[in-house]
């Protein structure tokens, strides 16, 4: 019998402890001043610190996130990039301005268009 419950216990803590979290939440207001487009603003960043800088998603890459080396391989992971970009993880060996992450986060926000 105190085994049954060990592990019914043991299950209840382990379910309790799992991330829930899907998305990273920006203050109210976060993107009101920031108007950032594709073709601007992402795209030289991508290019600076995602391919060129790192050389970490290039055509070819095998690395976690593979190629953003186009409109729609950017879009496809947009949802990665925010949340890595939000959370400092990427880019790996630099590190962006507050201005570049607002502009690469409120874009995503504002439809991730391609513009």
């Amino acid at each position: 019998m105190r085994k049954i419950v060990f592990i019914f216990l043991a299950s209840i803590v382990f379910m309790s402890c799992k991330k829930t979290d899907t998305g990273i939440t920006t203050e109210p207001g976060f993107c009101d001043a920031v108007s950032s487009t594709y073709a601007a603003d992402v795209q030289p960043l991508i290019n600076t610190y995602c391919l060129i800088g790192s050389n970490c998603h290039n055509t070819g890459s095998v690395n976690n996130g593979g190629e953003l080396t186009d409109y729609n391989k950017v879009f496809a992971k947009m949802v990665d990039i925010r949340r890595d970009v939000n959370l400092g993880i990427m880019p790996v060996n630099a590190t962006i301005t507050t201005e570049e992450k607002k502009k690469i986060i409120c874009w995503i926000d504002n439809g991730a268009l391609n513009n």
